[in-house]
């Protein structure tokens, strides 16, 4: 995250959770984090929420740009044990990077339709079924 402090304010249930590490997005964490997941043999998830680095953007600007944080990230990691999810509902270079150094890989787009379906049936009470 950008500001983990807001992050943990926002959020006050992830400062209970032992599970979780909120790292701001600076080299000197991101090096930390990858050195901590490399020397530790549980499974790691790496969930990304920035909006950047889709492949074949039609569009310039931030959703073009490349995530430097993830792509360094993945090329450091050398722990098969991990996962990527990228929240982008298409695949992204980093999502690219990572099923090409093994390492399990998910976009956003489940996620998307998962949260449109309970919402529909929300607001109409009809479940959507596929």
């Amino acid at each position: 995250t950008r500001n983990p402090v807001k992050t943990k304010d926002n959020y006050k249930y992830l400062s209970n959770e032992s599970k979780f590490s909120i790292v701001k997005l600076d080299e000197e964490h991101v090096h930390n984090l990858i050195s901590e997941v490399n020397h530790n043999a549980d499974k790691k998830v790496l969930v990304n929420t920035l909006p950047l680095g889709l492949l074949d953007s039609p569009s310039s600007g931030s959703y073009a740009d490349e995530n430097s944080y993830a792509l360094h990230f993945i090329n450091k990691l050398n722990s098969k044990q991990s996962c990527y999810f990228d929240l982008i509902y298409e695949n992204t270079q980093a999502i690219h990077e990572a099923k090409a150094k093994g390492l399990n890989c998910i976009n956003g787009k489940l996620m998307l339709e998962t949260q449109a379906k309970e919402s529909f049936y929300l607001w109409t009470g009809i479940k959507i079924k596929n």
